[in-house]
């Protein structure tokens, strides 16, 4: 399950975050698979890169961790 806390990042950050998409996404589906996937020491990572505000570095993670390439525009 994604933690509530991750949602209140991304919506403090909603400015600084396009959505995540590549040909056919449905949404917040790729978030759902990194929490699935990742090790506890990666989803700290995601949250500490959303805090920061390095966005690159958390579309490079969720990438690695889900094998999704994400569309950036």
């Amino acid at each position: 399950m994604i933690p509530f806390k991750l949602f209140r990042q991304l919506a403090s950050h909603s400015h600084l975050i396009r959505e995540l998409s590549y040909q056919g996404n449905i949404g917040i589906q790729e978030l759902m698979s990194f929490y699935d996937r990742a090790s506890d020491e990666q989803k700290d990572q995601l949250e500490q890169f959303l805090t920061d505000e390095d966005i690159q570095a958390a579309l490079a993670l969720l990438e690695l961790v889900t094998g999704i390439r994400l569309k950036r525009d």
